[in-house]
């Protein structure tokens, strides 16, 4: 296994067509090894500027993780998208 990591940060960007910032959304991460089960992560992200959303937190792995992003609007509309990301030392 790769050795242990400190804290990350997420930070994801919602823009409309026009590029206005999208506010007002819930927002959450989940992170999960591809390669190992039992290290999966949910959090709630904050909304720090106009259609910013941030939060930190401790992985328990360097490596390949997928992250999923999930965003909701008060309409009930939501945006999922996900990617596999590398965590480094």
């Amino acid at each position: 296994m790769p050795g242990t990591h400190g804290t990350t940060g997420l930070s994801v960007t919602f823009a409309d067509a026009d590029g206005a910032p999208l506010d007002g959304l819930s927002v959450h991460g989940t992170f999960w090894r591809p390669v190992a089960a039992g290290s999966d992560l949910r959090m709630v992200l904050t909304e720090r500027a106009p259609g910013i959303y941030e939060n930190t937190f401790d992985l328990a792995y360097t490596g390949n993780w997928l992250v999923r992003i999930a965003a909701s609007d008060t309409k009930g509309e939501t945006f999922i998208q996900e990617k596999r990301v590398f965590i480094h030392e």
